[in-house]
């Protein structure tokens, strides 16, 4: 009896766990409460024949275990838990193949940023390059306007210095 009472309590805590990974899925909830019932009444079934065997009525003990309820239970225990284990190979499969479109995902994700990654480098280069093109013609054109602006200076010193010489002639 301490033995059935342990397989018992074995067997409960087992359909508490079955319970709580099947809770996100009401179909499989349901089955698993329908196994819980069948459980129950399989144990009941047999506990109650342990009963009347304990207590010397074996003929109505065999006569329970005989009328095959027991069998039945059973029976009806291995095909709910084998449409549950089909179910969950399906959502597991259903899973895995999102998982894998996930991982596909991000790999795309992950070349399309190096690839963004790359063409702002390029585009980075050349716009420093563009600035280092504008920065040259601007010292360039700074230079030519202040050779410019020497000369003009030089020649406006010329200049005054040719009309202070004719006014000193004349």
């Amino acid at each position: 009896d301490a033995f059935h009472h342990r397989d018992v309590e074995r067997l409960v805590a087992l359909v508490r766990q079955l319970s709580a990974l099947v809770a996100d899925n009401p179909e499989q909830a349901q089955r698993a409460e329908r196994l819980t019932a069948l459980g129950r009444a399989e144990i009941e079934t047999l506990h109650t024949a342990l009963a009347e065997f304990d207590e010397g009525r074996s003929r109505e003990a065999i006569a329970r275990v005989s009328a095959g309820d027991g069998q039945r239970y059973m029976g009806a225990i291995r095909v709910l838990a084998a449409a549950m284990q089909t179910t969950e190979r399906g959502l597991l499969s259903h899973r895995e193949n999102q998982a894998l479109l996930a991982r596909r995902a991000s790999v795309v994700f992950a070349f399309a940023s190096l690839v963004v990654a790359a063409s702002l480098g390029f585009v980075a280069v050349s716009v420093d390059r563009g600035f280092a093109r504008r920065r040259v013609a601007f010292d360039h054109e700074m230079a030519a306007r202040l050779s410019a602006e020497r000369s003009m200076q030089s020649a406006a010193r010329e200049l005054y210095r040719s009309e202070r010489l004719n006014r000193s002639i004349l």
